[in-house]
């Protein structure tokens, strides 16, 4: 929540091909009720946060204990946690499945989370005049359907899991 001005300025200077970040900030600064200016957005983006790292890490633990299971049934061993001091009590993966289950793990938590997501974006975008998260749900609706939720999720799950798969297979290496 505290980051969120950074957030809304991110979006701002996206989205405009002229305008600086110190100009977006007088802009904000010189408005009506900067204060809540600068937080636009905030709800979404607390939702996003949580529930998405919710998801994510549970959808996670699901898919590696999952890989283990099916790896050990292939073996006719018995599947266990760490035992070797390890901070992770999860089971011991092979490089390439920690990518692969940090990877989908994060691509389905996105998905999952696009339309906060798309939400989120265009209520701070002063692209849209929304004056209500539930005003902006309606008019993307109206206008673009269902679809118009999961706008951009190819790009963001391209972005995404390769981070995410990165991260959990260096993370289980050390």
């Amino acid at each position: 929540m505290l980051l969120q001005p950074a957030d809304l300025l991110k979006t701002r200077v996206q989205q405009s091909h002229s305008t600086t970040l110190l100009s977006t900030i007088k802009l904000i600064a010189s408005g009506p009720n900067p204060i809540r200016s600068f937080w636009r957005g905030t709800l979404p983006s607390t939702l996003r946060t949580g529930c998405g790292s919710a998801i994510y890490f549970s959808g996670l633990n699901a898919l590696r204990v999952r890989v283990a299971s099916a790896a050990v049934v292939a073996d006719g061993g018995a599947v266990g946690a760490r035992g070797d001091g390890h901070s992770s009590k999860l089971p011991k993966l092979s490089n390439a499945a920690n990518l692969a289950t940090g990877a989908v793990a994060r691509t389905w938590a996105g998905f999952l989370m696009m339309p906060i997501t798309v939400l989120k974006v265009r209520y701070e975008s002063s692209l849209y005049s929304y004056t209500s998260l539930y005003s902006a749900s309606r008019d993307i609706f109206k206008t673009e359907g269902l679809r118009g939720f999961f706008a951009g999720f190819g790009a963001t799950a391209v972005r995404d899991a390769p981070y995410a798969g990165l991260y959990v297979a260096f993370y289980e290496m050390s």
